[in-house]
């Protein structure tokens, strides 16, 4: 016989590959069979209940009692219309329905109207006086609903040939109730019934569940991710529709449900730090049902992924490296005479995480930077001078595609101890027989005192000069025709060093010694005065 049922019969016929996936993640949920040997019968006759199940089951709608886990007992149809019979087994719900009717003349205990819930294809089987009955469905040629069902001959089983949906009725007129003529043959005697089906609507799962939007921005201290939005076939029933959204799943504390709004609790998100979250949705119906007062509520899940947008951040400090801050400004340095065109430092930003554009305003002393990047240089054409100036300014703005910071930056220039140098010629030439050679000029960039010295090497043996005063002199008069040199050609190569006390610069003087018509005599050596001598 055809098995009835309210609830898991409904699921089992609407949803067979949901079935196949609740075997497969719930292996240990208890399973119950429920059936009964007819679905029509004259009141006050008997029909036989069936059931098997894995656990002890409690009777109750029209029949009541504990039963055990499997067996089988009469039952006497009490009323006309709908007898149901119902079992709970451990949660499990089983119901099969029996019409009981008064008359059984031509169409045995058959009735001639029926209530069923949507979503299943059996309707009802008729049955006949005597054996040997043929059953049909006679064609009304579309003023009524016969085309829609199936009929099997010998049997009188009566089928939809597609799921009824309450929701979307396809009898004639739209309004759920579904009218065919019947006919049984019995050796050529034929006798006809009208059989009314009436679809009531039943609970369904929702569908999907969706949102307007899966991200936001980071920042924030709450956010509104998106409009939640179910489809659910009950949705416009006066039962079963969705009275209950959550969230659950690694995330779910973050998040919170507001009317159909799905947002964040108090927090802000940080793209930087993690740029995804994970929650699950679930919209669970009422339960209710047209048919029977056991709430039965259904739920459906969707887990999403709701991601952060990367946002600008504002811009709360301009930094450069090296650097130091000075109240207000930033604080920066160089040593001078370091080459056109390097680097003074690294610009840096707090707070704005996101690509950051550096630009120069033109005042203060710009013509003398550029910014590169990231890097603040010397112009190509400016090397700095302590001695010249000694600090300098820029005014350099920070953005990013939202925000924007200036700052003022102040460059110093490091003293760094320069080396003297000298302004005399390097090249002299004297007379032989003299002395005194020539008086050197020096200066200092740092207005040190300068002291020279003879240095070493070449010709230096044969020079003397004044340490604060740079006057050179020969320590011997130079004698042309006896050449004192390292290269014995008469010019002497004399080594100068001045220092200023932290750096010394070598100065080469080439003395070339001329020679000199001498009056013939006695020649002296250096050193030896001649006197004249006058005789009396």
């Amino acid at each position: 016989m055809k098995k009835n049922n309210l609830l898991w019969n409904s699921f089992y016929r609407v949803c067979t590959r949901c079935l196949i996936l609740f075997s497969v993640f719930f292996a240990q949920f208890i399973f119950a069979s429920f059936n009964t040997d007819k679905d029509v019968a004259a009141v006050n006759s008997s029909v036989i209940l069936t059931w098997s199940s894995s656990s002890t089951c409690t009777a109750y709608d029209d029949w009541s009692g504990s039963k055990g886990g499997s067996g089988s007992e009469a039952i006497v149809v009490g009323k006309t219309g709908w007898n149901i019979y119902s079992l709970n087994c451990s949660g499990t719900l089983e119901h099969v329905y029996v019409w009981g009717t008064q008359f059984a003349t031509g169409f045995q205990t058959s009735t001639t109207s029926k209530e069923m819930p949507e979503n299943i294809l059996d309707v009802l089987t008729l049955r006949g006086a005597s054996t040997g009955v043929s059953f049909s469905i006679t064609d009304s040629g579309g003023t009524k609903d016969d085309a829609l069902f199936n009929i099997v001959a010998s049997s009188g089983k009566i089928t939809f040939k597609t799921l009824p949906d309450f929701e979307n009725p396809t009898d004639t007129n739209k309004d759920n109730t579904y009218t065919f003529d019947t006919v049984a043959n019995l050796g050529g005697t034929e006798q006809s019934k009208t059989i009314t089906v009436k679809i009531l609507d039943s609970n369904e799962r929702p569908t999907d569940i969706a949102l307007s939007s899966y991200s936001f921005n980071e920042s924030n201290t709450v956010s509104i991710i998106g409009r939640i939005s179910v489809t659910d076939p009950d949705a416009g029933d006066a039962d079963g529709g969705v009275t209950n959204i959550t969230i659950s799943g690694e995330d779910a504390e973050l998040f919170t449900i507001e009317g159909p709004l799905l947002k964040t609790t108090y927090w802000q998100a940080d793209y930087e730090t993690k740029s995804s979250y994970s929650i699950t949705l679930t919209a669970t119906d009422d339960g209710d049902s047209a048919y029977t007062d056991k709430l039965t509520p259904l739920g459906y899940s969707e887990t999403f992924t709701i991601s952060v947008n990367n946002v600008d951040e504002p811009i709360t400090d301009i930094t450069i490296d090296p650097y130091i801050t000075i109240g207000t400004f930033n604080h920066t340095y160089i040593n001078e005479n370091v080459a056109a065109g390097s680097v003074v430092g690294t610009l840096d930003t707090t707070g704005g995480e996101d690509t950051t554009t550096y630009t120069l305003a033109a005042k203060y002393d710009a013509a003398n930077f550029v910014i590169d990047g990231d890097k603040l240089k010397l112009a190509s054409t400016f090397s700095p001078n302590f001695e010249a100036q000694n600090y300098y300014r820029v005014e350099i703005t920070a953005s990013n595609s939202i925000h924007t910071l200036t700052k003022i930056i102040d460059i110093e220039i490091k003293d760094v101890n320069e080396y003297p140098s000298f302004s005399s010629d390097s090249v002299k030439t004297i007379d032989e027989n003299a002395t005194a050679v020539v008086t050197l000029s020096a200066s200092d960039p740092d207005d040190l005192t300068l002291v020279f010295s003879i240095g070493t090497g070449y010709d230096a043996d044969k020079f003397n000069v004044t340490s604060g005063g740079g006057v050179v002199t020969f320590l011997r008069a130079p004698d042309y025709e006896s050449p004192g040199d390292t290269n014995a050609d008469n010019i002497y190569d004399v080594p100068i060093v001045v220092s200023n006390g932290k750096t010394t610069t070598t100065f080469i003087l080439n003395v070339t010694v001329s020679n000199v018509e001498e009056v013939g005599g006695i020649e002296l050596p250096a050193k030896v005065s001649a006197v004249d001598t006058i005789e009396e």
